[in-house]
């Protein structure tokens, strides 16, 4: 396994054992056999070139941040525009690297799905010489720190910079034999393969929540008390009806020493949990016990623009935060209704869909008052099946949560190979 620390010249911290041979400097045009940038100007297919279905044309939207590939994110031609477009034919087994953008140096890898397919200019095809470097080998070292570093370093931040050919042709590598890195390419693909397999049991969780959701909102899927009986019919009732308060928080002028009192801001629910690393700090003699938030309560994201309007997030512990500016805070009756599944209820996307609908719009945001949310109707079986409900949509949410633990560990185990596999 990998346990030969580095002892000489232009070797990685890690390798494999059985190899000793020094690493080989070279420029990325010496191990490609092919170089080159997607159709652009009159070439470039037209909106009405493209199609439902046929040749596959990818664009850099195509490809995501990790280099996975959204199917549903491909372009597609006719084969005879295909023909037309002769200089950048996709082969099996080619790279991609994103020449321009907000995303430039991601890097893509054709698989079988879009192996007889075309690009545009935003991605330029590097096509190894298999004679110099193995092309899963040469997708691995293009995100290498290595790389990566040479790409920031020329990369102005602006829309318009672009990596040309000639650019892109110069970049240094360092590479093993063609054994170590058929070996090293090898066991990072298996790495690669597990990401896959979590990311997609991520997709799988999150697309069955999905639809359990929209089956219990619709009664489709009931839930039964204790003795196996129906629970009673649901009742329609107005937000406003079971609430003990909604409310604004404190109005405060934040400093910049983190000291005081802990108070939410809308930075604090946008990774649609609380990220008490995103609070703001006032410091104040006023007693603010009223606005201490409890377990239970929900955060709702009033004033924002129209796409994270009605944001709703739950606390779920006791952070010793108070409530701040530009979010509402819910607090339900809970004799009436239970927290957990009026966040569900409130954050399902027909609820989303209608805060969009309602809110008074301005020019850079949106907003929605307190008396506009209180008259929201919402469907309430008694507080058991409430609380039924709640426990297994949470039970979802663990196993979505444990995925992405378990995908976020691998990804990392991945960075640190990679670092420590590549000069």
């Amino acid at each position: 396994m990998m346990l030969m620390k580095k002892e000489m010249k232009n070797v990685p911290e890690l390798r494999f054992s059985g190899f000793t041979e020094d690493w080989i400097q070279t420029d990325l045009k010496k191990v490609c056999d092919k170089i080159q940038d997607g159709n652009y100007g009159g070439d470039y297919p037209k909106a009405n070139e493209f199609l439902e279905n046929g040749v596959p044309f990818l664009t850099s939207k195509a490809i995501n941040p990790d280099g996975s590939l959204t199917e549903g994110k491909v372009d597609y031609i006719s084969p005879e525009k295909h023909s037309q477009l002769k200089k950048a034919h996709l082969q099996l087994n080619d790279v991609l690297f994103t020449n321009r953008g907000a995303n430039v140096g991601v890097i893509g890898f054709v698989d079988s799905r879009v192996s007889n397919g075309n690009i545009g200019p935003q991605l330029t095809l590097l096509r190894s010489d298999h004679k110099s470097i193995t092309p899963l080998f040469l997708k691995n070292i293009m995100v290498s720190f290595s790389v990566v570093k040479q790409i920031r370093s020329q990369d102005s931040g602006s829309a318009m910079n672009f990596f040309g050919i000639g650019a892109t042709s110069k970049f240094k590598l360092i590479i093993p034999t063609l054994p170590e890195q058929q070996k090293i390419a090898s066991f990072l693909s298996a790495v690669d393969k597990k990401i896959e397999q979590l990311t997609c049991k991520k997709e799988l969780l999150e697309q069955y929540k999905k639809g359990v959701i929209q089956k219990i909102f619709s009664q489709e899927i009931r839930f039964k008390d204790d003795n196996g009986q129906n629970y009673p019919d649901w009742e329609e009732k107005k937000l406003g009806e079971f609430v003990d308060f909604i409310r604004n928080g404190i109005s405060f002028d934040q400093n910049n020493e983190r000291q005081g009192v802990k108070v939410t801001r809308i930075e604090t629910i946008s990774s649609n949990k609380i990220d008490i690393n995103r609070v703001g700090y006032v410091k104040t003699s006023k007693d603010l016990s009223a606005y201490k938030l409890l377990i239970g309560d929900l955060l709702f994201s009033n004033i924002n623009s129209v796409a994270h309007i009605g944001k709703v997030v739950r606390v779920d512990l006791d952070y010793n935060l108070y409530h701040g500016m530009n979010l509402l805070n819910i607090r339900l009756n809970q004799d009436v209704a239970d927290s957990t599944y009026c966040f569900y209820v409130l954050s399902s996307n027909k609820y989303k869909n209608h805060f969009e609908t309602i809110c008074n719009r301005a020019v850079n945001q949106a907003s929605i008052n307190q008396t506009s949310l209180k008259k929201i109707n919402v469907r309430l079986p008694v507080v058991e099946e409430q609380q039924k409900i709640a426990d297994f949509l949470s039970s979802i949410d663990t196993k979505i949560s444990t995925v992405q633990t378990q995908l976020s560990e691998t990804q990392n185990f991945k960075k640190g190979l990679l670092q420590k596999m590549f000069v």
